[in-house]
């Protein structure tokens, strides 16, 4: 759901692996491990462009259009 989400609003076509990081941060805030104030640096150095299976399989979670990048 992070790669869909993240698309639609900047985008960036992020990997399986990528989304996780990103998804683990409001996580982690819930849980009080991380606090107002902390900074959070997530580096994404991937591209969804290889994950074409992940992006299919998110877009029909989500009920989104689909594969975004070109082959």
């Amino acid at each position: 759901r992070t790669m869909v989400a993240l698309s639609r609003r900047t985008g960036i076509l992020l990997c399986p692996e990528g989304a996780a990081a990103l998804a683990a941060v409001p996580a982690h805030a819930r849980r009080g491990l991380l606090g107002p104030k902390d900074d959070v640096v997530v580096f994404h150095t991937a591209t969804g462009r290889k994950y074409r299976e992940a992006w299919e399989e998110a877009s029909t979670m989500t009920g989104s259009a689909g594969w975004p990048g070109r082959v």
